[in-house]
């Protein structure tokens, strides 16, 4: 993850949507316009579509790294445990 306060690169641009979104109803609900509930439906869908379509798979890829670990018993040897470490 790269990006500000280690954060990825969507949750910024949701961010900025809703912050846009909200900013523009306020305003506009004051002037008494109809767009600020348009631009708040239009920020559920765009929040919408990027939660269904994610780009990450949630399983591991086949090309896991492997896992070793160090044990030290009780006489000071140390021994490996994992898979062909």
């Amino acid at each position: 993850m790269s990006g500000i306060f280690d954060v990825g690169a969507g949750i910024i641009i949701l961010i900025v949507v809703w912050s846009v979104a909200i900013g523009v109803a306020f305003v506009s609900f004051r002037t008494r316009k109809n767009l600020g509930s348009v631009v708040l439906v239009l920020a559920t869908l765009f929040t919408s579509i990027l939660l269904v379509i994610p780009l990450e798979t949630k399983t591991p890829s086949p090309k896991a790294h492997k896992v070793c670990s160090r044990i030290i018993n009780t006489k000071g040897r140390g021994r490996w445990i994992g898979r062909s470490c």
